[in-house]
């Protein structure tokens, strides 16, 4: 499978890196692991709404999320994708790492966000070591991630961090910004009591997102009671 770099515009949105056959073999073992890792930490997955902050055993998925770069398309059809050229592209214009993993019979996209920790530069003086003594790196370089931001996969993004995906992708059509009166159908819950509903609908920010605590409350009611249910089921095993 090919590596690629998703670019900040206007230059090419993606581009594709030449590696060796071995750097091959280890780049995509190094996404592989990532991606059972991704996915052995995550127990449910919430449809994206802007509402919920998922906890660290859980993910966020937006079904239908428009592949407006074409990143399945490159994964599909690399040739077709210019390659990264240090002359030409700055490793600092890189925003995510990505590439293709037959998963489930299915192609995904293993995507990993990139900053400018992870470039090494010719600019500053930077050594590695090797026979007994350390060598000047003398040409332009990148370190990958120690995990996956995304999962791409038949249509659906899934996620852990709202927060850092949307530095790589535009996620405006799916996040959904408070109005009045979603402020007020809220604080009016019977779960809540809010005695100043009009000051509290005030004091809420304009474009504050839809962060509903309620939702999170509830949630997290659910795995308590859940985790009680656990208990009293091995309760009632050693019981008998």
């Amino acid at each position: 499978m090919t590596l690629f770099a998703l670019m900040k515009a206007p230059a090419p949105r993606i581009l594709r890196f030449s590696l060796t056959a071995e750097l091959q073999r280890e780049v995509q073992r190094t996404f592989t692991e990532q991606l059972a890792f991704f996915e052995n930490s995550i127990e449910e997955v919430f449809a994206f709404d802007g509402r919920y902050s998922p906890e660290s055993d859980e993910a966020l998925e937006i079904a239908g999320f428009q592949d407006v770069d074409g990143i399945m398309n490159a994964i599909d059809r690399p040739l077709f994708i210019d390659r990264f050229d240090p002359n030409r592209h700055s490793a600092e214009n890189i925003l995510a790492l990505f590439m293709g993993h037959k998963h489930s019979i299915r192609q995904a996209a293993l995507i990993q966000i990139f900053d400018r920790r992870r470039i090494i530069s010719k600019k500053h003086l930077s050594m590695f070591y090797s026979g007994d003594t350390f060598q000047q790196i003398r040409d332009d370089g990148i370190t990958l991630g120690d995990s996956l931001l995304a999962v791409l996969e038949n249509g659906a993004l899934k996620f852990k961090s709202f927060h850092l995906l949307r530095r790589v992708f535009d996620l405006s059509q799916h996040y959904q910004e408070a109005t009045n009166e979603d402020v007020e159908t809220f604080a009016l819950h019977n779960a809540l009591s809010v005695l100043d509903v009009d000051g509290f609908v005030a004091s809420a920010k304009p474009a504050c997102p839809k962060k509903n605590l309620f939702y999170q409350q509830i949630r997290r009611s659910r795995r308590a009671f859940r985790q009680g249910n656990r208990r009293s089921r091995a309760a009632i095993q050693v019981g008998d």
